[in-house]
């Protein structure tokens, strides 16, 4: 092994900055990257959990639109008992 000099112990110092640098950057890039993707799945579950909410909100409005529905074949059907839906009209008169 032969003499080390004040330059090879600078150069070595600053290859060793520089590795060090670069992976500092790297590290950074990654970061950035984790921070999109965890912004990214925050915006993906606030998104599902407006779905959710519609869904649910659209689930009682087919549920009402099916209880009116019911109601109204229930007046019908009383309707037609009432007046004795002989003819199969639905007792309407032509």
């Amino acid at each position: 092994m032969g003499d080390v000099t004040k330059d090879d112990v600078q150069r070595a110092v600053q290859d060793g900055l520089r590795d060090l640098k670069d992976n500092l950057q790297r590290i950074r890039d990654n970061v950035q990257k984790i921070e999109q993707r965890t912004n990214d799945l925050d915006n993906s579950q606030q998104e599902i959990q407006r779905i959710r909410f519609d869904t649910a909100d659209m689930k009682l409005r087919v549920q009402n639109i099916e209880r009116g529905i019911l109601q109204i074949t229930q007046y019908l059907q009383a309707k037609n008992d009432v007046t004795g839906d002989q003819a199969g009209d639905g007792g309407w008169k032509s």
